[in-house]
C-alpha cells in the first residue's frame, strides 16, 4: 500500500529531523531547521506535530519501526532457540554499526525517556516487546533442551541490559573492535550466561 502525500511528507519530516538530530543533537535543532531541510514552512510542521517533544517521539517510533524492518527482512525461518538468540543479538549490534539516522532514534529513546513522559512510555513499550522476545527464546531453548534457564524473565532482563550497553558503546565509540569480533564476544558471553554450547 502506497503512502498518501501527507503520510510521505510526515515520514520525510521525521527522517530529516533524525538526520539533523544525529548531526547536531535533538536539543540543538529548532523547528525552523527541520522545516528548511524538508522545504516547508515552520507553520506547516505544526500540522503534523504539536511540539518538539511530539516530533521527537514520532521520530523515535519511526526509528524503532525501521529497526524491526531490518530484523524481519533477514530473520531465518525454522531456527532453533540458540540460532534465533544469536541472530537477534548479532542483528542488534549490526544495526548500530550501520550508523543511520535511525540509530540516533535509539540513543534519543534512552536519553530523553528520563526527561519527557511520553518518550518514557515509548521506551517502556519497546523494552517490553524486546524483553518478551528474549524471554521467548530462553523458554524455547528450555523446551528444546538446549539449556536450562530457571528464570527466563530475569535472565532476559540481564541479556537486554548487556545488549543495550554494547549498542550504546558502538554508537558512542564505534571503532573499539570489529563488528564480527563484538558479535562473537557478546554471543559467547550470553551463551555462557545461560549455559548453552558455544558457537
Amino acid at each position: 500500500m502506497s503512502l498518501s502525500k501527507g503520510q510521505r511528507t510526515k515520514e520525510n519530516i521525521l527522517v530529516q529531523a533524525l538526520t539533523l538530530y544525529s548531526e547536531k543533537g535533538a536539543h540543538n535543532v529548532p523547528f525552523q531547521d527541520i522545516a528548511d531541510k524538508v522545504g516547508i514552512t515552520q507553520a506547516a510542521l505544526y500540522k503534523y506535530f504539536k511540539d518538539r517533544d511530539d516530533l521527537l517521539g514520532a521520530a523515535i517510533l519511526l526509528g524503532a519501526e525501521k529497526g524491526r524492518e531490518f530484523f524481519n527482512a533477514t530473520q531465518p525461518a525454522n531456527s532453533n532457540a540458540q540460532e534465533s538468540l544469536v541472530f537477534n543479538l548479532s542483528k542488534n549490534l549490526e544495526w548500530c554499526v550501520k550508523g543511520s539516522p535511525f540509530t540516533y532514534a535509539f540513543l534519543s529513546l534512552h536519553f530523553y525517556a528520563t526527561q519527557i513522559p511520553h518518550i518514557h512510555k515509548i521506551r517502556r513499550d519497546i523494552t517490553k516487546v524486546r524483553l518478551k522476545r528474549l524471554e521467548d527464546y530462553l523458554e524455547q531453548g528450555n523446551n528444546e533442551k538446549l539449556w536450562y534457564v530457571k528464570d527466563p524473565k530475569r535472565t532476559a532482563l540481564v541479556i537486554n541490559n548487556l545488549l543495550l550497553g554494547e549498542m550504546m558503546e558502538i554508537i558512542n565509540a564505534p571503532k573499539t573492535e570489529s563488528l564480527k569480533e563484538r558479535q562473537h564476544r557478546v554471543c559467547e558471553n550470553v551463551l555462557a550466561l545461560i549455559g548453552a554450547k558455544p558457537i
